[in-house]
């Protein structure tokens, strides 16, 4: 088996060896040249409110080198199952030189308001232990996968209101 199958065998699609051109053969060496594929470049289309870092931090780990397409995959089905993304497309393409590569990903993001109605019978009898209510939630508000949500709810001798605000924390050093 040669370097370059064995490569490919264990998912390491973009990287290979060869044999470089005009060696000098009289000293009995032959110089066989190993190129590691990574990723050059991620491009990033379609976002409209998240940020650039929130995506790239989620592929940073996966797009290290040398490329593993196992691992690349693995990481865009979890950018994937995010609620804030509604659907993601990769396409990887050469870059530059040999072994160097751009990740091309289009994201369509989800839709950030949602809300609904609702009923719950898990209050105390003493106040109603049914309620009914409505909640509106504003998911990426700021683009950093951040979440407003406001509720309302009654029962028989309770009005209750809430808000939440919830913070994803994330690297943003890949911007």
């Amino acid at each position: 088996m040669d370097i370059t199958e064995l490569y490919i065998k264990n998912g390491y699609v973009t990287s290979g060896a060869f044999l470089p051109n005009n060696q000098n053969l009289t000293d009995g060496v032959v110089l066989i040249q190993v190129v590691e594929g990574e990723i050059e470049k991620i491009e990033l289309a379609g976002l409209t409110r998240l940020q650039p870092g929130y995506v790239r931090s989620r592929l940073k780990k996966a797009a290290s080198t040398p490329l593993n397409q196992k691992r690349l995959e693995e990481a865009l089905q979890l950018l994937q199952l995010d609620p804030l993304i509604q659907r993601v497309n990769a396409e990887l393409s050469a870059g530059s030189t040999s072994g160097r590569n751009i990740l091309q990903v289009k994201i369509t993001e989800a839709p950030a308001f949602h809300g609904g109605v609702f009923t719950a019978n898990n209050q105390s009898p003493s106040i109603g232990s049914m309620q009914a209510g409505v909640f509106l939630v504003h998911d990426n508000l700021l683009g950093f996968g951040d979440r407003l949500a406001t509720e309302y709810g009654t029962s028989k001798r309770v009005v209750s209101f809430g808000l939440s605000v919830k913070f994803k924390f994330i690297s943003l050093a890949s911007q």
